[in-house]
């Protein structure tokens, strides 16, 4: 019989491989059985609190034995899960499931327990769930291997054949664009079902280590379950943890995101003790070049590595690899569509492209994508009304008929009128013996439009140069798509699938380009005042007012302050107060530099005579002093007052940040 449900699935393991271990965590092994009847049984618990057909009950935890058996006890209810990233705020939380309309919560550890005792309390005001109807289901609450659940008598299969809104997972992004996309568990099993004719055997035991309130996690997860697989849950997904774990329980399959096998090979003990007994890994996320995937897969020894391509809307999967296909292509792309998955690429004026042509990729199925997004409408990334999925990622078929991806189409820099991909920048980088892994983006420029900049992590950052790094790529790349900067980081930030976190590295990125900028002008100097002073109408007053708020924001010490002011104060007393030196007005200039303050007064008539009084005050008050003439001859007087030990100049331009 065709399985159509996760209940169905665990029923069949549970007469037939009862015995086998099906999940094991930190808090131990759990059998298939145990597993069958701890969803069986805490899905009664549910009913109790009023959980039925329809409802929608949050799920938001770390990874864990927990959180899968919650996960298909709410679908044994009958409801619809909804599963909430273990790594948001309570407020954040609390908003996506208002967005999904949750009637229930089921929290595990997550940061927000972790860090706020009363986290539950805040949420259940925030989203407006009664307390009665928020549970918890960690493992110091809820011990389900030592639970002995007692099965109903006619319990069977349930043979479900129409689709239901089942699972709503949300996209990454911030919380005010996150989509909510429905799926039913359909379409995940019979992805589960067709991923066997690439990979071959998936009855092994597999390390995952991606969350699994995210479609990769979620999915890999489950299909080992399918297949009567044992999955492990690691307690944390740092490589250093990862390694270790993976030895302690000699594991023959691991799912990750790209970024921790790589991190991976950079251990000092990775180079003498090999995880040799690994025969598959799973890379999602993306995050490497073609050379860096061989270089791991070489590393690695013993294991083949696959490289696919998913999405939340395609529920989850689009293509796969086989570790049939040579280590060259499945570096180089993502595979072939998987089964029942049809791709075109698109062109908004040419239509389908032929092989060879870059495009929109367009997914129609059989009925395996998405239900739609609930409460949301997005122009830029929907079905069509001839059931294409537009992806909004841009690729290529090959001759041979695998895909290749070269990026997002928002992602697509313009610069001087020229498309660019900022994947083959990347690639071109991080190519580099230098150089870890790359990113690179698109940032505004006045009269390019955009500006190529690219963010790096390099091997050791004392020896890198930057210079021979532009030697390399220029040799690679034309030059319209060379970086204009090249930015170095000891580290990524990562978002709660342990994927590079691009929003918030591009958030990064800028500021440290308008940091540059600033720096650079500030070389120059940066005018941040001026005023002219009338003799007739002479007060010090209005200058006073404007040099102390400047002084106060520039960190100058009470004595400092009170040297400049008696400083600009003298001069002006002394030249308008004179009716001998006719001078009609005075213009004062306040600039800012790296390291001082230049205060510039310019007089408004030529060839008056310095006061030699003056000039004695202005030496003994400012920290250098120089009179010049400007093209009218008129005189200036540069004044420069270094800024209090310990003072940055930049704190003025980036308010709140760390300088």
């Amino acid at each position: 019989m065709k399985i159509t449900t996760y209940h169905d699935m665990l029923y069949k393991h549970f007469t037939e491989i009862g015995d086998s271990t099906a999940l094991v965590d930190v808090t131990g092994e759990y059998t298939y059985a145990k597993l069958f009847k701890a969803v069986v049984g805490y899905s009664q618990t549910l009913k109790k609190i009023g959980v039925k057909e329809g409802s929608r009950v949050g799920l938001w935890s770390y990874n864990s034995v927990n959180f899968l058996i919650a996960f298909f006890a709410i679908l044994e209810a009958k409801a619809t899960v909804v599963l909430i990233n273990y790594s948001t705020s309570v407020t954040d939380a609390a908003k996506l499931a208002q967005k999904a309309d949750c009637q229930f919560l089921l929290y595990g550890d997550n940061r927000a327990v972790k860090e706020h005792t009363n986290a539950i309390d805040e949420f259940s005001v925030l989203s407006g769930i009664d307390k009665e109807n928020i549970l918890s289901i960690r493992n110091e609450d809820i011990n389900f291997r030592k639970t002995d659940y007692s099965l109903p008598e006619n319990i069977g299969f349930w043979n479900k054949t129409e689709k239901t809104c089942d699972i709503i997972i949300f996209t990454t992004g911030t919380t005010a664009n996150a989509k909510a996309v429905m799926s039913s568990q359909e379409v995940y099993i019979d992805d589960s079902d067709g991923v066997a004719e690439f990979y071959g055997d998936m009855r092994k035991k597999v390390c995952l280590s991606a969350p699994f309130f995210h479609s990769l996690g979620l999915y890999y997860s489950t299909t080992y379950l399918y297949f009567g697989g044992c999955v492990y849950i690691p307690y944390t997904f740092s490589a250093e943890e990862l390694y270790k774990y993976i030895f302690k329980y000699r594991v023959e399959h691991m799912v990750s995101v790209a970024t921790v096998y790589l991190k991976m090979t950079e251990l000092e003990s990775f180079k003498y003790h090999k995880p040799d007994f690994l025969k598959l890994c799973i890379a999602g996320g993306g995050a490497v070049t073609p050379n860096q995937f061989i270089q791991i897969e070489k590393t690695f020894g013993g294991a083949k590595f696959m490289n696919g391509y998913g999405a939340t809307e395609a529920s989850p999967c689009i293509t796969f690899q086989s570790p049939r296909y040579s280590i060259d292509i499945r570096a180089n792309s993502v595979g072939k569509p998987a089964r029942g998955k049809h791709l075109e690429i698109h062109d908004k004026d040419a239509g389908f492209l032929p092989p060879g042509e870059i495009g929109e990729v367009f997914i129609k199925d059989d009925g395996n994508v998405m239900l739609g997004y609930y409460n949301y409408e997005d122009p830029e990334q929907y079905i069509d009304e001839e059931g294409w999925l537009h992806t909004g990622d841009l690729g290529y078929f090959d001759a041979e008929g695998f895909v290749h991806l070269v990026g997002r189409s928002k992602d697509i820099i313009i610069k001087g009128g020229e498309n660019i991909a900022p994947r083959e920048i990347e690639i071109a980088i991080s190519d580099s013996e230098q150089v870890l892994e790359a990113k690179v983006f698109g940032a505004p420029h006045e009269t390019l439009g955009e500006s190529i900049e690219a963010c790096v992590r390099v091997k050791d950052r004392q020896k890198f140069s930057e210079s021979k790094l532009m030697e390399e790529i220029k040799e690679k790349l034309a030059v319209f798509k060379l970086p204009s900067d090249i930015f170095v980081f000891d580290s990524f930030p990562l978002n709660g699938n342990g994927k590079p976190d691009m929003r918030k590295l591009r958030e990064n990125m800028l500021s440290l380009l308008n940091r540059k900028k600033v720096e650079k002008e500030l070389s120059g100097g940066i005018s941040i005042l001026q005023m002219r002073v009338r003799a007739l109408q002479f007060s010090f007053t209005p200058v006073k007012e404007a040099f102390s708020s400047l002084l106060a924001n520039l960190g100058y010490s009470k004595n400092n302050k009170r040297k400049i002011l008696s400083c600009i104060e003298e001069f002006l007393n002394s030249r308008l107060s004179s009716n001998d030196n006719k001078l009609s007005a005075v213009d004062i200039m306040a600039t800012l530099k790296q390291n001082y303050m230049e205060v510039r007064i310019r007089e408004s008539i030529k060839f008056l005579e310095p006061q030699t009084y003056t000039e004695e005050h202005f030496v003994r008050f400012a920290d250098s002093y120089t009179c010049i003439l400007d093209e009218k001859f008129r005189q200036i007087y540069l004044l420069k007052f270094n800024y209090d030990k310990g003072f940055n100049v930049m704190s003025i331009f980036f308010k709140g940040e760390k300088i």
